[in-house]
């Protein structure tokens, strides 16, 4: 596995090994978990590992990939996401520009979405009665709809709060309307972190952009 802006070798598997020289590896979400696997057979030809392998992210912060890859000619539209096989199958070089290669963001009909926090509001005038009332959202920076069910979650202390979750699809551009947490001052450091698309379970999205997930408030708080 290479680093595709430097060439750099990200992984190498040394005990791989094939009696017939020929296979390469797939490309696909065989998981269901939103996030593309690598699968590869290996045969005891040259060295001792055998059977199927398949490597997975334990970030999960892999691209998303379709949940199929049929065949040795593979082409993401000789096949539909089901195993069903077209009469006539459009050419997939028109649409894609690839063979015997998957499309990450296929699913997504070419396009990503891209989540983003907004904060509305920090209302600390209850903090004597232990409450900081803290109001955010989902944005969509994106260029496909962003689905319901998107994580918003805050941190404190290097530790999860609190997580919501948005109960709308999101348009491109369009924003979440604002979710209230209600946090104890006394269980917050001195300033709390507000991540989307990120609970205890990780993230659901595969974005455009994964580096703009978090938003810092260190003013306005309790203390």
């Amino acid at each position: 596995m290479f680093d595709g802006a430097t060439g750099a070798v990200k992984m190498r598997e040394p005990s791989h090994s094939s009696a017939t020289c020929s296979e390469y590896p797939s490309v696909a979400d065989i998981d269901n978990d939103g996030h593309a696997e690598i699968i590869y057979t290996s045969s005891a030809y040259s060295g001792g590992e055998t059977g199927v392998t398949a490597i997975m992210d334990a970030d999960e912060s892999w691209m998303p990939g379709r949940p199929v890859w049929n065949q040795h000619a593979y082409s993401i539209t000789n096949v539909d996401d089901l195993g069903a096989i077209p009469a006539k199958p459009d050419v997939n070089w028109d649409s894609f520009n690839n063979f015997r290669s998957g499309d990450s963001t296929v699913n997504e009909g070419g396009l990503l979405t891209d989540a983003v926090p907004i904060i509305h509001d920090v209302c600390n005038d209850e903090c004597g009665d232990g409450h900081l009332y803290v109001t955010v959202g989902v944005g969509n920076q994106g260029l496909a709809d962003m689905p319901e069910g998107v994580a918003i979650s805050i941190y404190s202390l290097g530790e999860l709060v609190e997580t919501q979750y948005t109960d709308e699809v999101l348009s491109p551009g369009e924003g979440s309307e604002g979710m209230v947490f209600d946090l104890d001052p006394e269980m917050l450091g001195s300033s709390i972190t507000v991540k989307a698309d990120e609970d205890a379970a990780g993230s659901m999205l595969g974005e455009c952009n994964e580096d703009n997930n978090s938003e810092k408030i260190e003013k306005g708080l309790c203390n």
